[in-house]
């Protein structure tokens, strides 16, 4: 659009000290760089950020997240195993069946403590509860070395048990002893890595419960199947009217057999 100065510059120019006047000029017109049309921004995930990064980081967290669950059904079913071959009881796919659904609710209920605050606690309290089930599997370990049974709140031995007692148990186990240490030795030192337990939305916290509820309830309808056997120690038996410890660990493993024996002594 034309202006002022372009308005004055087409008339002719005045000497005053000749008086005559030149024609003017012809101004070369300045052609302008054309501007280029704007480029239409690329479409990213809500994850990539264009630095490369972005969904790397976050498969990376999902991955860490389902990993999680697998702690403590994998750390349960490796102590229960070595348990069972300290203390001498014969597994076969029936008792590996039953100890398996009745830890997974166990495991569920575990892991689902482990979701509720930062990644930091929620990582103190699997080493916690990890400590706290070693100590146990530990303890009637030892105390099976000593007086060939498990510790029954109803049925134990009196007697204290020395450190040669202790000595002598983990001296005849001291395969299983170890290989009942290396689920917490391995949550304190490298588990972080693999396992992170950061705080899970509450929709993977109702997974987790209703995945509990579900292995419970596959557990009892198995139990039930025995209900008609008439062997004393039968799975249904063991499990509903008769405590017996040898035979519960031997069935449902160490941690099933604890809840029997709370269950039995108060009853």
């Amino acid at each position: 659009m034309p202006d002022i100065n372009d308005l004055f510059n087409r008339f002719p120019d005045y000497d005053v000290f000749t008086g005559k006047t030149t024609p003017p000029k012809k101004r070369r017109v300045r052609r302008t760089q054309p501007v280029p049309a704007p480029q239409p921004m690329p479409q990213r995930s809500p994850t990539d950020y264009g630095d490369d990064y972005g969904k790397y980081k976050e498969k990376k967290r999902t991955r860490g997240n389902y990993m999680t669950v697998f702690f403590f059904p994998l750390a349960l079913v490796w102590m229960e195993f070595f348990m069972k071959l300290a203390t001498r009881v014969e597994q076969n796919f029936v008792s590996a069946i039953y100890t398996f659904l009745f830890l997974m609710p166990i495991a569920c209920v575990l892991t689902l403590l482990c979701t509720f605050g930062s990644e930091k606690l929620n990582r103190i309290l699997c080493n916690v509860f990890t400590f706290l089930l070693t100590a146990l599997f530990e303890f009637q370990l030892i105390y099976f070395g000593k007086y060939s049974a498990l510790f029954t709140i109803s049925g134990s031995k009196s007697g204290s048990i020395s450190f040669g007692d202790i000595g002598a148990s983990i001296s005849q186990n001291a395969l299983c002893f170890i290989a009942l240490l290396i689920p917490f030795l391995f949550s304190i030192t490298v588990g972080r890595f693999v396992f992170t337990f950061r705080k899970i939305r509450i929709p993977a916290k109702i997974s987790l419960v209703l995945v509990a509820v579900l292995f419970q309830i596959l557990a009892i309808t198995a139990v039930s199947f025995s209900r008609n056997n008439k062997s004393p120690i039968s799975s249904y038996k063991l499990y509903n009217t008769t405590f017996n410890a040898a035979p519960s660990q031997e069935r449902f493993g160490l941690l099933t057999t604890e809840y029997l024996d709370i269950k039995n002594s108060l009853s």
